[in-house]
């Protein structure tokens, strides 16, 4: 489909393009130098849009999973009270171990948290090479801290599970 476009060179209109510059050029065309086909055209607007796309889906699945992590933490200790068998008193390290899922619930919010936030420096515009790396810094970041926090949730959900499992098997 990309091959089938026509190749020509693209040349946009502009009232300030240096046009006096070349006694061949009129005043409101610009020469790109070299011939800009289509396909490089669509290609740079689809890496664009991905770029985009990654930004904003990695800060929004920190953001509900800031929101999940959180409600995870009530649903778990309403489990805990809703399997404990009447008279059924834990020892401290049981507590402990029972504690564990809603700390790493905690945890894992928290992390999300910080992926979620903006970083402190701004990207800066000039030179190109220097808005790359500040690009691939901020999705990396944001990749790393989805990637941790939600290992963390998991191993949360885990214990919870098999805590959940050996206090309903107590009854």
């Amino acid at each position: 489909m990309l091959s089938q476009l026509k190749t020509d060179p693209v040349i946009e209109a502009s009232p300030n393009t240096g046009a006096q510059d070349d006694p061949g050029l009129k005043e409101d065309e610009i020469c790109l130098g070299e011939a800009t086909r289509p396909e490089e055209v669509i290609l740079q607007e689809v890496g664009k849009a991905l770029t985009l796309d990654s930004l904003v889906t990695g800060r929004e699945y920190c953001r509900s999973m800031i929101q999940l992590s959180t409600a995870a933490i009530p649903v778990y200790v309403a489990l805990l009270t809703f399997v404990r068998p009447v008279g059924y008193a834990p020892s401290l390290g049981e507590r402990i171990v029972a504690a564990l899922p809603a700390l790493a619930f905690l945890a894992a919010a928290v992390i999300f948290a910080v992926g979620h936030f903006p970083r402190r420096n701004r990207p800066s515009l000039e030179p190109i090479e220097e808005t790359e790396a500040t690009i691939s810094r901020l999705l990396y970041r944001r990749y790393r801290f989805s990637v941790v926090g939600t290992a963390i949730f998991c191993a949360g959900m885990l214990i919870g599970l098999v805590v959940t499992i050996v206090i309903a098997g107590a009854r």
